[in-house]
């Protein structure tokens, strides 16, 4: 992170810790989703299920939240 901008005598640095705040919560919650997203499919909904509360494709689905390729 660059601090500079941080340090500026004039900066509020309340917004700052906002917009760090709002990276913090927005990573927590990619989190939480992918967990959701693994606890279905261990439940059974399929990944047209999962797709249409994601509101995306299947394939976009599975792509994103499905088990990663092994590479040999």
């Amino acid at each position: 992170m660059n601090t500079a901008a941080i340090a500026l005598p004039d900066a509020d640095a309340s917004r700052l810790r906002r917009i760090a705040a709002g990276v913090r919560a927005a990573a927590a919650s990619q989190v939480e989703l992918a967990d959701a997203v693994a606890d279905a499919r261990e439940h059974g909904h399929t990944w047209a299920q999962i797709a249409a509360m994601l509101g995306t494709s299947r394939q976009a689905a599975q792509e994103r939240y499905g088990e990663p390729a092994e590479h040999p």
